[in-house]
């Protein structure tokens, strides 16, 4: 009995021994597994949120119609895009933006750095100060152009400088059609100015039917002229996409203070002063009327004696 005692004791012991191995390095494990935390809002672009927000803005800036299918030889397609967001700093975006499109081999065809008034308001602070407070908007307007095949790469990059998505418009236009139209207007122009020269030289010396063919001639070789250059703009709009994008950030407020011109009243002497002043021009003003009763001295001197005499005036004797 004591045997088995000791046996089961010493059974327990080594299972508890083997347990207390795998429970030490099960919580060692669990420790070294760092917890989950969010990243910080401008850790991976500039001006805007965390990695999933980045992935969000490239993507929603980007669409299908920015890829070039390599596949397709049948169409042909005028790429174009639209793009309005806010952005932290127009003028630093504007700078990652035009440095976007250059090495893309793209290049700008227009930027419109504009300020945008959005309201003003004074604020009488002291008898002679004023505070101005000035909102405006700041806005850019860039116009771009890029291969057509850097289009979609263009746009997730300036996607990184999102801040808050407007709209944005991408278009694929597909104008194999108005390319062969082009192609055989310019043909049709061709032959029939080849006609006109042959028509012209069985005129022979008949200046007048000559110089109508001539005319005729002249005509078809400008309409041939415009349908080879519009095939070579299409050409070239169908080789460089054209992105526009405009561009603003958060209302800027400005804060100055100025002179308060309104209330600023003309200097007035103290009290004591301009009591003096009084009794001065009062002084002046007695002054005055004695010199004018002394001008007029023979108007109460006349009076006077004419008093005099109509009392002295002789009167009837009474009945």
């Amino acid at each position: 009995m004591r045997i088995r005692t000791i046996l089961l004791g010493s059974l327990l012991l080594a299972l508890a021994c083997q347990q207390a191995p795998r429970d030490e390095a099960t919580v060692e494990f669990k420790q070294a597994d760092p917890p989950e935390t969010s990243a910080p809002l401008n850790a991976e672009r500039p001006g805007a949120g965390s990695g999933q927000a980045l992935a969000d803005s490239t993507a929603i800036v980007s669409s299908n119609a920015a890829r070039v299918r390599t596949t397709d030889t049948t169409h042909r397609f005028i790429r174009t895009a639209d793009l309005r967001f806010r952005v932290k700093d127009v003028v630093q975006a504007t700078l990652g933006i035009e440095g976007i499109v250059g090495a893309h081999n793209g290049w700008v065809e227009r930027t419109e750095l504009r300020n945008m008034p959005a309201g003003q308001q004074r604020i009488p602070v002291s008898a002679d100060s004023t505070l101005e407070i000035v909102r405006y908007d700041l806005v850019n307007t860039v116009t771009l152009r890029v291969p057509d095949i850097e289009l979609d790469s263009t746009l997730r990059a300036i996607g990184r400088w999102v801040d808050l998505f407007d709209h944005r418009t991408v278009q694929a236009d597909d104008v194999r059609l108005r390319l062969m139209a082009q192609a055989m207007e310019a043909r049709r122009q061709q032959v029939h100015g080849r006609r006109l020269e042959e028509a012209i030289g069985d005129q022979g010396r008949k200046l007048r039917e000559t110089t109508a063919a001539e005319e005729a001639r002249l005509h078809s070789a400008e309409r041939a002229d415009e349908a080879r250059l519009a095939s070579l703009d299409l050409e070239d709009r169908i080789a460089y996409s054209t992105v526009k994008v405009d561009i603003h950030q958060p209302t800027l407020v400005r804060r100055e203070l100025v002179a308060n011109d309104r209330d600023i009243e003309g200097y007035r002497p103290p009290l004591a002063g301009r009591m003096g002043a009084a009794l001065g021009q009062g002084w002046r003003l007695l002054e005055g009327l004695l010199l004018a009763l002394l001008s007029v001295w023979p108007v109460p001197v006349l009076a006077a004696a004419a008093v005099v005499l109509w009392r002295r005036r002789p009167r009837p004797a009474k009945a």
